[in-house]
This record gives structure tokens, C-alpha cells and sequence, in this order.
């Protein structure tokens, strides 16, 4: 237990002289060597010689732990209170509960990546600061960077058609995101012209009963609302075809 989360089956929870975690078994004694260093995951991603950038809420470091390949991400808030919360949480910060949604998603169906390990670091007024561990999906650009790309004939034979999975999977699995967005639906090739969707920073998903159709219209809402709000960015916005594909994946 760390926290007030269960671990999952096959996650080890690991103690640092700054910082509390937990880690996949495979991978609790390279993060655990990287966390007796005094350092944070994400300082200590952002070090290495082959860490390449990302960008999302702040930097996100691409680099190789224990053979595989792993983003580590700083959590931050979102959101019209962002500029005052920053990157501060009550303790034990999102994180545990993130792992544990991250696997119960994938139990129901849902693709979304690994979550590999976390820590927290302790701040002012009790309150936490925490680091992410993810699994890199190799070849992914975001739904936001694939619709302004591609041409006509694999947004409609392949993007859209992958999206769509995604939405019905989160339908079937009955799991709302309140956040979901361009930025974080991943497409990664599975084919020529074949792609698979991935839902990503399932720290705020809410999970019911199997089916919500209440659910399943309200992450449909989110994602158009992020289409319009990113509109000035996308060479191809969102059609009322897409719209059309989506609902009716969602049933």
C-alpha cells in the first residue's frame, strides 16, 4: 500500500531518503538506484546524454531504463487554477491512483501505455511533488500533429477509423476522461496506412459500470471541444464526417 492506493500485482513500492514510489518488479532496482541518488526521475532523465525532449505540460524526457524505452513526465495541473497549483498535490499526489487506472484500463480493453513507476517528493505544507514513468510508444504523434499531416485518405481510412475504436473501447470499458484531448489520444502505425489509438494521461479517468452511454458521450464532447479550442493549429480540423464516424462508434 502507498498511500492510500493498493499497488498492483507485480509493482513494488520503494523508499528513498526525499521520495516514496513504486516501480514494475522488473524495473524497482534501476529506479530505485536512480532515486538513492538524492535526484528526481525527472532531473535525472533530463541528465542523460540520450534523453530527448517532449513537450506537453512542461519538458517530458524520452530515455532508456533497464533496456526499455520510457518517458518520464513532472506532474503538473491543468486547468484555470494551473498558475496557482503548479505542480503541487496532496499527498501521495495522483500518481498511485494513475498506475491503478492505468492497469484497470487495459483489464476492460482500453489501449493506453505501461505506466512503469512513479515517486513523490515531499514540498511545503505537507503538500507533494511527483514524477511519471511511462512506457515510450515508439513511431506515436498525437491526434493534434497526425490530423494536420496526413492527406485525405488516411485521415478517413485510418485515423479516424482508430479514434473511433478508442472512444467505443472506452465505452465498452465504461471510463470517463474528463480531460481528453487532441494532445493525448496517440496514433502509433500498425500497418502501412494502419494505425492504432492510445489514450493517455489517465490520472483523471473515472471509471462505472461497463457501457455508460452518459460516459461515452461526455468524452466525445471533450474531444470536439479540444478540436475547436486547438482549430488555429490544424491545417485539417475536424469534419462533421468525423463527428458522424465517431458517434457511431460510441453506438
Amino acid at each position: 500500500m502507498t498511500g492510500s492506493v493498493a499497488l498492483p500485482p507485480g509493482v513494488s513500492a520503494l523508499r528513498a531518503a526525499h521520495a516514496t514510489g513504486a516501480a514494475r518488479d522488473d524495473l524497482a532496482g534501476p529506479v530505485a538506484a536512480i532515486l538513492e541518488t538524492g535526484r528526481t526521475l525527472h532531473a535525472w532523465a533530463g541528465s542523460q546524454s540520450g534523453a530527448r525532449p517532449m513537450h506537453g505540460r512542461g519538458v517530458l524526457w524520452a530515455v532508456p531504463i533497464a533496456g526499455l524505452r520510457a518517458v518520464v513526465r513532472h506532474s503538473r495541473h491543468g486547468g484555470w487554477l494551473a498558475p496557482v497549483t503548479r505542480d503541487l498535490f496532496r499527498a501521495p499526489s495522483r500518481a498511485p491512483h494513475e498506475m491503478a487506472t492505468s492497469r484497470e484500463l487495459q483489464r476492460r480493453g482500453v489501449p493506453t501505455p505501461d505506466l512503469l513507476a512513479w515517486a513523490s517528493y515531499p514540498a511545503p505544507l505537507g503538500l507533494v511533488r511527483a514524477d511519471v514513468v511511462t512506457l515510450e510508444l515508439t513511431g506515436g504523434e498525437d491526434l493534434l500533429t497526425a490530423l494536420g499531416r496526413a492527406d485525405p485518405a488516411e485521415r478517413e481510412g485510418s485515423l479516424v477509423p482508430a479514434v473511433g475504436e478508442l472512444l467505443a473501447a472506452l465505452r465498452k470499458a465504461g471510463a470517463w476522461h474528463p480531460d481528453l484531448n487532441l494532445k493525448n489520444v496517440l496514433l502509433t502505425p500498425v500497418a502501412p496506412r494502419a494505425h492504432k489509438a492510445w489514450v493517455l494521461d489517465v490520472d483523471v479517468v473515472q471509471l462505472g459500470a461497463p457501457g455508460n452511454e452518459g460516459y461515452a458521450r461526455l468524452n466525445l464532447e471533450r474531444l470536439l471541444r479540444s478540436a475547436i479550442k486547438r482549430r488555429r493549429e490544424m491545417r485539417s480540423p475536424i469534419t462533421s464526417a468525423d463527428v458522424a464516424a465517431w458517434t457511431r462508434a460510441i453506438g
